[in-house]
């Protein structure tokens, strides 16, 4: 049997490079993982911190802070820490092939990405104590407003109130200019009524009745109805007075 010598040597080398080159090829992704994860945790923080800090000043921005708080502990806290752990297990990649020397931006990334995982449960206990401060002052302002209306419709009552003592025919144009602007405030007492129900549902309180607003605005108008009547009879009598036959 004839019997045949191969030398490999280069064939070898050619594959050992070959195999060299594509390691260094995935390092490479490597390293653009960690980048990326690193950079987008730093930036998703940054985000997060930012969101949270916005001045509150209405109902609203407090219950939309609010939720978004919600939202981190629930969704961005996971998904942040379970990024962090991805981008340490792909640095102790690195660090397991000599062929590949950690960069210096490589780690200020990865140190600043640990800096901010880090920060999330302060944050979030810092905000929690800020939203409950905010939430009370919201709770507070609504309450004012709900008292400070109700005073508003009791000095309204009494205007309404004081017409059935009115009976001089003589007072018909300054009746119906003080009836004219009692609707102008019952007017703005049905906007009122509105604005403050809708404070009270955006941060779950059932919303106040105020019954007392349709109360009023059906009293008032039998005299409303009654000095027009004089006023329109007052004019036209006197019109019909100085015509011509």
């Amino acid at each position: 049997m004839n019997m045949f010598l191969i030398d490999c040597y280069e064939l070898k080398n050619a594959l050992i490079q070959k195999c060299e080159e594509l390691i260094c090829r995935v390092l490479e992704a490597v390293s653009k993982i960690i980048i990326n994860l690193g950079s987008n945790i730093t930036k998703r923080c940054s985000s997060n911190s930012e969101e949270l800090s916005k001045p509150i000043n209405t109902a609203a921005e407090l219950v939309k802070i609010e939720d978004f708080l919600e939202r981190c502990k629930e969704v961005e806290k996971a998904q942040i820490t379970h990024d962090y752990l991805e981008v340490i297990e792909w640095l102790m990649t690195l660090y397991e092939h000599p062929c590949h020397r950690v960069s210096e931006d490589e780690q200020k990334i990865v140190t600043e990405a640990h800096s901010q995982t880090n920060k999330i449960d302060k944050l979030i206990e810092s905000s929690e104590q800020k939203l409950k401060e905010k939430r009370t002052e919201q709770e507070e302002k609504i309450a004012q407003q709900r008292s400070k209306f109700k005073d508003t419709l009791e000095e309204i009552k009494k205007d309404v109130d004081d017409f059935k003592e009115r009976d001089d025919v003589s007072q018909r144009v300054e009746n119906n200019k003080d009836i004219a602007e009692i609707n102008k405030k019952l007017a703005f007492a049905e906007t009122e009524k509105v604005d403050i129900n809708q404070q009270e549902e955006i941060v779950g309180f059932d919303p106040t009745e105020f019954d007392q607003v349709a109360e009023l605005q059906k009293r008032i108008k039998p005299f409303d109805e009654l000095w027009s009547l004089y006023l329109e009879y007052y004019e036209k009598t006197s019109d019909w007075k100085k015509g011509s036959f």
